[in-house]
Order: structure tokens, then C-alpha cells, then sequence
């Protein structure tokens, strides 16, 4: 689902028109004292779309405005998960790009997002010490943060203390979120295949458990190459 969609979904949900959500939006902006430098949010917020560009998102400030009017997260906004109830703790941008910098570096030899080019040390510093007006910062470079540690968007931007949309499932029991072959390791250093549609893990052995039995071994969700 595109964004512009969703936030038309989200909308309708809520059944809120475009105007009340405008004015939602407004109220949390001036509540919170955030300086987006406008009267009312332009119309290309709610379209996700702009005259010259194939593809566009509200600056960072922005989405994460939208985001509590909406009563969701970023990522959700975004589509990057479809987990609806994951909600904020701060509309205010914080960058974490220090605990951003500590996970790349477990899954890359130590090397630094700086030094392989996914962000530029002076952009992460002009946005931590306020040299980029508020309302200019854009989202592009933190979607490469997270595509890059596997962290949400939310907890980059410092609105959530939720690290991984993936790991929030295990912990609600939303298992039918998951990708497909999500493999969880558990304290004991068992490895386990999730099968979402029956609720159940496997190993190679040939065992096979209901998740509710492997829960108390603290399992966790292992990424492509490495564990979280």
C-alpha cells in the first residue's frame, strides 16, 4: 500500500476528512511547540505526491506529526510494516545516531555508518546540533539507516523506544506479522523455524513445538546474517 493510501485508509478509520486531520495535525505541531514554520500543512502531506518528484514523503517532522494524529508509527505510515498498533512516545525528532552507529558496527566488522557511505558525518551533525532547520529535515537518509541496522524508523527518529518492529510481534503474539521463514534462537542456542500459519516451531532435527512451549527459553528473532 502506497503511502498516500494509507493515510487515506487511516483517515477514513478514524473518520476524520482531510481538513480535521489537518487541523489535528496542526494542534499537535503547536502543543508540542515544533517548528514547522506554517499555517496549515500543504496539501501534499496527505497526497504523498508533489508536481516535480515521482516520489515523495513529508519532511521527518512531519510524518512523525501525522503519525500521532493518525494514532500509529512512522514505519506504519510508511508501509515498511503492517503493524497498525505500534504507537509513539514523542512527536519530537530526536536522532539516535550513536545506539544507529553501534548496531551497524555488530553486523558490519565495527565499521561505522560513516564509513561506508550510508550517511555523512556533517549531515548527522548539522541535524543533531539544530544546523538543519527542523522543518527541512527529510526522512530519505534515516529509510537508509533503517534499511541498512533493520531498526525502526521510529526508534531512529527518537520517537519510540521500540527497536524492532520484528521483535514487538514475538512479544504481542502477532506471529501471523512475521515473514515467512523467521528463524528464532533461544537461550539454550537452539535454533528454531517459525511456521506463522499453525503457531509452531521447528528445528532440523525433525522436532516440532507450539511457540507458546520454546517462550520461557527468552527466544529472539535471528535477521539474514546475524541475531539481533
Amino acid at each position: 500500500m502506497t503511502f498516500s493510501r494509507r493515510i487515506s485508509a487511516l483517515r477514513r478509520e478514524l473518520g476524520l476528512s482531510v481538513g480535521e486531520l489537518n487541523n489535528k495535525i496542526m494542534d499537535i505541531i503547536e502543543e508540542n511547540r515544533l517548528d514547522m514554520q506554517l499555517k496549515t500543512p500543504p496539501p501534499a502531506w496527505q497526497k504523498g505526491c508533489a508536481p516535480s518528484q515521482k516520489t515523495y514523503y513529508p519532511p521527518a517532522g512531519a510524518l512523525a506529526c501525522i503519525a500521532a494524529a493518525l494514532d500509529t508509527s512512522v514505519d506504519y505510515l510508511l508501509a515498511r510494516h503492517n503493524i497498525r498498533d505500534i504507537k509513539n512516545d514523542s512527536v519530537k525528532l530526536s536522532f539516535r545516531c550513536e545506539e544507529c552507529n553501534e548496531e551497524y558496527k555488530k553486523h558490519h566488522c565495527d565499521k561505522t555508518m560513516f564509513a561506508d557511505g550510508i550517511i555523512y558525518s556533517q549531515w548527522a551533525n548539522n541535524i543533531m546540533s539544530g544546523k538543519t532547520d527542523y522543518h527541512k529535515i527529510k526522512i530519505g537518509p534515516f529509510i537508509k539507516i533503517a534499511d541498512a541496522t533493520g531498526l525502526t524508523l521510529d526508534y531512529i527518529l527518537g520517537l519510540s523506544g521500540e527497536k524492532f518492529w520484528q521483535t514487538y510481534c514475538l512479544n504481542n503474539a502477532l506471529y501471523e506479522y512475521l515473514p515467512k521463514d523467521t528463524l528464532l534462537l533461544t537461550e539454550d542456542g537452539a535454533l528454531w523455524l517459525l511456521d506463522t500459519n499453525n503457531r509452531t516451531v521447528s528445528r532440523s532435527t525433525g522436532e516440532t513445538k507450539d511457540i507458546s512451549d520454546i517462550l520461557s527459553l527468552k527466544p529472539k528473532i535471528v535477521r539474514s546474517f546475524e541475531t539481533f
